[in-house]
């Protein structure tokens, strides 16, 4: 799985921070950084953390977050 952000359209609205802290933050420059983007075990994503992902993702108010399994 991929998780993107394109800096150039995100607002710094914060929602996909504020919903997976685990994995976006908002960095100091304000933008969306992607803290962690898979499982580290190499394993397949768990199930729930990708319907997660891809509610953040159409959550997003401009599309700049891109999910890819």
């Amino acid at each position: 799985m991929k998780i993107s952000v394109d800096k150039n359209k995100c607002v710094k609205c914060g929602i996909c921070a504020s919903v997976r802290p685990d994995i976006f933050v908002l960095g100091e420059d304000g933008i969306e950084i992607i803290k962690n983007m898979e499982d580290q075990t190499g394993e397949k994503v768990d199930e729930e953390l990708v319907k997660n992902l891809k509610t953040i993702e159409e959550d997003c108010p401009v599309g700049a977050i891109k999910i890819v399994e």
